[in-house]
């Protein structure tokens, strides 16, 4: 038997009885309460306690989600934070557990540092479903305004819900994942030109090619500032890779790279063997596994010059 659970059961049954109307205002509970106030406060208990725990879900659940208000005092009451202080034995776990899974899932506010290391414990980031602006902001690495005036515009989804003259934005979880999914899956120029393993100049030559796509501002998802798709930079390593044709006899392999004006190659002509490498007419002799990316690549440079006299041929004129 547990001394403090009759207190608990009268505060928590007064205190939602009060708010569904279900009791008066001003209700005192004790030997010489009324058969009818008795009855009244069987009732409030029926209806929250019964049928464990759907109805305590129920009652809580919309409380939480329609409730007015940006603090979660002002949603449910103050009722839990005698749960957490005066309650704290192991027989009031069951609705300290129900209670925290409803507001990890369904609380939008404002919810204090306090109060959440007093429900959640000191590691709560995982626990919760509603992120603040700010918060959304700081798990996404970007600005908090831009985030929060994204919400406000309706680009992105998620709450707002005015505290006298400012804006409480609240952004799911669901959301804040889409967007980080959405952010990794592009890379800067610098990301990918250090996936491909190659250098500056090479970089904007294989764009030229056509070996990757630049995806400008209004073709990239929200708040993605990448120019290349992670996915596209993957493949065409992994493409490139997969035609190493060895060969019994090769007179000298030259790197990737070094189809460059050094070994006397134009740039016009360098862009069409990057455009032949592309489209498998010269394909890879060897590839030195330990170099990243495109950089490992080694070509016959009998074929690179073979190519270089087959695109620029020496056309003799006759009188």
């Amino acid at each position: 038997f547990e001394p403090l659970m009759p207190a608990f059961l009268v505060m928590l049954a007064k205190h939602q009885g009060q708010r569904a109307g279900l009791l008066r205002a001003k209700l005192r509970f004790g030997k010489a309460s009324s058969f009818e106030d008795s009855v009244a406060l069987l009732n409030s208990l029926e209806a929250l306690f019964g049928t464990w725990p759907v109805r305590f879900d129920e009652i809580l659940a919309g409380q939480l989600i329609n409730g007015e208000g940006v603090g979660l005092s002002m949603r449910i009451g103050s009722w839990f934070r005698e749960l957490f202080s005066t309650y704290t034995g192991p027989s009031f776990d069951f609705v300290r557990k129900r209670l925290t899974v409803l507001v990890a899932e369904h609380f939008d506010g404002r919810l204090s540092i306090s109060n959440r290391t007093l429900m959640f414990g000191p590691d709560n980031t995982e626990s919760l479903q509603w992120f603040s602006a700010s918060e959304a902001a700081r798990l996404l690495g970007v600005a908090p305004d831009i985030l929060a005036n994204l919400v406000i515009n309706q680009k992105v989804t998620g709450r707002i819900h005015q505290e006298g003259n400012s804006r409480f934005v609240a952004i799911h979880r669901t959301i804040v994942d889409e967007l980080a999914r959405d952010r990794a899956g592009y890379l800067s120029a610098t990301e990918a030109r250090q996936n491909l393993g190659v250098s500056k100049i090479f970089f904007e030559r294989f764009i030229q090619a056509g070996g990757l796509h630049r995806y400008k501002q209004g073709e990239r998802p929200i708040l993605v500032a990448g120019e290349f798709l992670l996915s596209e930079v993957d493949s065409v390593i992994a493409v490139l890779g997969g035609r190493v044709r060895t060969k019994p006899r090769v007179s000298q392999l030259i790197g990737i790279q070094d189809i460059s004006a050094k070994h006397g190659i134009s740039n016009c002509k360098i862009i069409s063997i990057l455009q032949d490498i592309l489209h498998g007419t010269i394909c890879p002799t060897a590839h030195v596994k330990t170099l990243p990316g495109l950089a490992g690549l080694q070509f016959d440079k009998a074929d690179i010059e073979q190519r270089v006299r087959d695109n620029d041929p020496d056309t003799p004129f006759s009188v």
